[in-house]
């Protein structure tokens, strides 16, 4: 894999001295944006700031649940994080269902590409509910609407946004009708709306059609999605990962599942699966969520896509939290720490845990009854629980 620019720490220690420098000159000029801009009927400036995959979907399914296309001009920041050139160009393939005027893509934080760029003509700025985007980006902007969106229930932690004093709402989603924020008090201060879920599937569906997934379906076979993540973000070594995830996908086919996996779309390690017969790699870089699939339950080590694929399909998640993924490495700084350790909890209290699916009789029942039994079981697992603002268990 070829060296990225950003992969050179001192390239990066100038870009962020860059940014430190000159963000005041471009809040200054924001406000005077506002202050001499015409007063005739022009174009709105509106600004999206995502992470690519979902929350770039959700960005489209705000921007198409606006609509009045004609009356708005488009920018577009990608933050990709360790993304490289192949993830860059599936990012840019899924914005162009929507006419951005720019799109730009950054390895370090959006608030810096904003400032190298001098961008600062914006009324209405879309950025994710991150430390992040709230840190660097939003503070540039102090006269624009402020709309806070998510890329996945993560973005529903209690970040302190106190200091942004233009947020107008947020514009989210209700995982599974029970992760809305984990603060109370937001929901009493703040404006809430839900992402429409027809515009986003449209979206999904158009997308999954342009670029669909082949694999060997076999009507008969009892399919898991497994899905994989960015290993980094269990808090944990590379090893402690591979361990549980191979415990985990082991214990599934001595039971009786076969194995769809998915790798993270900023991932380029299958870990050995590939070699594995009960194991298919689905061949692609896009967000899980843009497909449905004819499985009976999906399930992830650590992983989100527990909560946010069931909330878009409707298919049974579940996790295994195993304590071997407790141990979190130095290199993490204590923000980040706190943030995975929300994480972890949400999706311990709103996802099942898989050991559940190797108690079925996998391999003497139908694959329609079992679905009907991991749906039930599922469906009796999240009407226990209350809405993560008020569930006051998982606050304690």
């Amino acid at each position: 894999m070829s060296k990225q620019l950003n992969d050179y720490k001192f390239i990066r220690i100038i870009k962020w001295g860059i940014y430190y420098i000159f963000r005041s000159f471009v809040k200054l000029e924001h406000v005077l944006y506002f202050k001499f801009k015409a007063k005739k009927k022009k174009k709105i400036k509106r600004l999206f700031a995502t992470t690519g995959c979902i929350s770039l979907i959700n960005a489209l399914a705000i921007i198409a649940e606006i609509g009045d296309f004609e009356n708005y001009e488009d920018t577009l920041i990608i933050e990709t994080g360790k993304g490289r050139k192949t993830f860059l160009e599936q990012q840019k393939e899924i914005a162009s269902v929507h006419k951005f005027k720019v799109i730009e893509e950054v390895g370090l934080s959006s608030g810096v590409i904003a400032v190298l760029h001098n961008q600062y003509a914006f009324d209405e700025v879309y950025a994710l509910n991150h430390l992040g985007f709230i840190n660097t980006l939003l503070p540039l902007y102090t006269k624009a609407k402020i709309i806070l969106t998510d890329e996945g229930f993560g973005s529903l932690i209690d970040y302190n946004i106190s200091h942004i004093n233009n947020i107008e709402k947020f514009k989210t989603h209700k995982y599974l009708g029970k992760v809305d924020i984990l603060a109370k008090e937001k929901l009493e201060k703040y404006t809430f709306e839900q992402v429409n879920m027809n515009k986003f599937k449209k979206i999904c569906s158009s997308l999954s059609k342009k670029y669909p997934i082949t694999y060997i379906n076999n009507p008969d076979d009892k399919y898991i999605l497994y899905c994989s993540i960015y290993w980094e973000t269990t808090g944990t070594t590379r090893e402690n990962f591979a361990q549980v995830q191979s415990e985990t996908l082991n214990n599934l086919i001595n039971a009786g599942y076969k194995i769809l996996y998915k790798p993270h779309p900023r991932d380029n390690d299958n870990f050995g699966y590939d070699k594995n017969p009960n194991v298919q790699f689905i061949d692609t870089k896009f967000p899980v969520e843009l497909y449905e699939f004819d499985i009976v339950a999906l399930v992830g080590v650590c992983c989100g896509t527990t909560i946010t694929y069931p909330h878009f399909w409707g298919i049974p998640g579940f996790s295994n939290l195993s304590d071997k993924l407790k141990k979190e490495e130095n290199f993490y700084s204590d923000a980040i720490k706190n943030t995975l350790t929300d994480i972890h909890r949400i999706i311990y209290k709103y996802s099942p845990s898989y050991e559940y699916l190797l108690q079925l009789d996998v391999k003497n029942t139908s694959k329609e009854e079992l679905k009907k039994q991991i749906k039930n079981y599922y469906e009796e697992f999240l009407n226990s629980k209350p809405l993560l603002s008020e569930n006051y268990s998982y606050n304690n």
